[in-house]
């Protein structure tokens, strides 16, 4: 990487001399879920609530920011996504210009966050899985989550007690 510009003039004796930093975006990115009853496990029926940020911590704005999540490993589990919005800064769009990828800028500092909610299969076992993991890519980076799988486990006991209590 080049930290400094330098450019060098000869005019007669004289050798005036400019420099000027150079600058890079730096992106850092997090992807987390949140399942919509907070335990921690996606079941069947169960919306999953995903959101993705970027933050430039650079000092220039990144241009050209390349923003992707192909839902891969979802898509088998969860509900057609072709009526799914996400939210890009508070901007709705078809959630397929995620899967697509598209591009974004962001100043330095600035943080762009991603919002969007599926629907785990009603049908969906949860003995054929037992994680939906996500990935994204966000420039450099990769965030992605996993959340475990689960189902209602039901135990049952059964007694009995006779009337004189004789356990006969």
């Amino acid at each position: 990487d080049v930290e400094v510009l330098t450019n060098l003039a000869v005019i007669g004796d004289e050798e005036p001399e400019a420099k000027i930093p150079t600058g890079k975006p730096v992106t850092e990115a997090d992807k987390s879920v949140l399942d919509e009853n907070e335990n921690r496990h996606a079941e069947a029926g169960e919306h999953l609530h995903y959101t993705i940020t970027a933050t430039n911590k650079g000092n220039v704005k990144h241009r050209g920011l390349f923003i992707q999540d192909t839902l891969e490993g979802l898509l088998p589990y969860i509900d057609e996504i072709d009526d799914v919005v996400m939210e890009v800064n508070g901007v709705e769009r078809p959630l397929q210009d995620l899967i697509d990828g598209f591009t974004e800028e962001l100043d330095v500092e600035e943080t762009l966050t991603i919002t969007f909610t599926v629907k785990v299969q009603d049908e969906f076992d949860a003995d054929d899985v037992d994680s939906l993991h996500n990935l994204a890519v966000v420039g450099d980076e990769k965030p992605e989550t996993e959340i475990p799988t689960g189902k209602p486990v039901i135990e049952a006991d059964k007694s009995v007690l006779d009337e004189n209590e004789n356990g006969h």
